[in-house]
């Protein structure tokens, strides 16, 4: 089986995202950080935006990330695809 692995900057409707591995962005705002998806939704980073005396910044995922997750797809005797914004 080929498994699909995005980063959290696709734009999928919530119906599919159970179809691929999502890994998730850093979204810093300030000195707080975040997991695009995981510990910050998208709403309350829309919330955050115009409180926050500073823009946020991004940051991709390690190649570490990738790495446990390409181990973890390979162990299961499956291939994957990695589609991401870069």
């Amino acid at each position: 089986m080929v498994q699909i692995i995005v980063d959290s900057t696709v734009d999928l409707a919530e119906r599919y995202r159970s179809a691929v591995s999502v890994v998730p962005l850093t979204v810093n705002f300030g000195g707080e950080e975040f997991l695009d998806g995981v510990t910050l939704t998208k709403e309350a980073f829309y919330r955050r935006l115009p409180e926050s005396p500073v823009l946020p910044t991004t940051s991709q995922a390690t190649p570490a990330v990738f790495q446990s997750l390409f181990e973890k797809i390979t162990r299961a005797g499956d291939s994957a695809v990695v589609i991401t914004i870069a």
